[in-house]
Formats: C-alpha cells, structure tokens, sequence
C-alpha cells in the first residue's frame, strides 16, 4: 500500500515538475510593490520589519507571513508591501531593491542578523491575483503554528 501511494505522489509530482519546466522566462513578471525577505529571524516583528525599511526611507504596508503549509509557523520568510507604490524592477539608478542591499558593508540586518532580501516574481497570467488578499490581518508578530 504504502509503495502505490509513494508511486502516486512520484508520479504527481513529476508532472508538477513537467508544468514547471515548459514556463519560460517571458511568463514571468515582477511585483513593483513588494519585496521577498529570507533568513529572517524568529524574533521578527513587523515593528522591527518596519523599522529596518525606515532605515533605508521605505515605508511599509504589510507584512506577510509565511508558514508552514501543515504546522502553520514561521519559517523564516516573509513579503513585505510598500505603503507607496515602488518601482522594484526600474531601470533607474536607485530602485528600491538596490537601495535595501547597496549597503554592502553592514547589509540589510533585523535584529542584527542579515537578511536576503529579493523581487518577488508572478506569472503574468495571475494580474488579477490581488494581495493581500480580503481575509488578510496584518499580525505584529509571526505565527507560531499549531503542536
């Protein structure tokens, strides 16, 4: 039984994987107003969030916290929303991705650990996608999940 369902889930998801594979770069396209965080500390607020935008003369909207699919904690990544709309992704000199990392030396840090910050790729299919979404609640602190 157990060999059926691994071969059911193997054949899934390599033809998740096969879906993948045939998108190419020109159905992708980048959110101009938000930014992916990773290697964000667990003791993350949006405040300290916030605050470290601030540095760099960006204010923020939202913060979305992302989770664990089956635990619903934390797990170190985040989307962040600006609170005016930013070009991300523009040919200018400054944007605002190159604002947050041009400070090589001390980089973009929360709670003195440094944080990989990137643009946030869609597909250009999903223009409608709206985020954050209607059931949306800004939280200060990321959740922790369930036992």
């Amino acid at each position: 039984v157990n060999n059926e369902l691994h071969k059911k889930q193997r054949n899934k998801s390599n033809d998740t994987t096969d879906a993948q594979h045939q998108r190419t770069q020109e159905d992708y396209g980048i959110y101009n107003d938000r930014l992916f965080l990773k290697r964000v500390p667990l003791t993350a607020t949006f405040t300290k969030v916030r605050n470290a935008f601030l540095m760099h003369n960006i204010e923020i909207k939202h913060v979305h916290w992302l989770t664990d699919q089956e635990t619903h904690a934390f797990y170190g990544s985040c989307i962040v929303q600006f609170a005016t709309h930013t070009d991300v992704s523009s040919e200018q000199d400054d944007t605002v991705l190159q604002q947050v990392v041009k400070n090589t030396q001390t980089g973009f840090k929360i709670d003195k650990k440094k944080v990989r910050v990137s643009s946030v790729r869609k597909l250009k299919q999903d223009e409608e996608n709206v985020f954050p979404h209607t059931d949306f609640v800004q939280r200060e602190y990321p959740p922790i999940g369930t036992s």
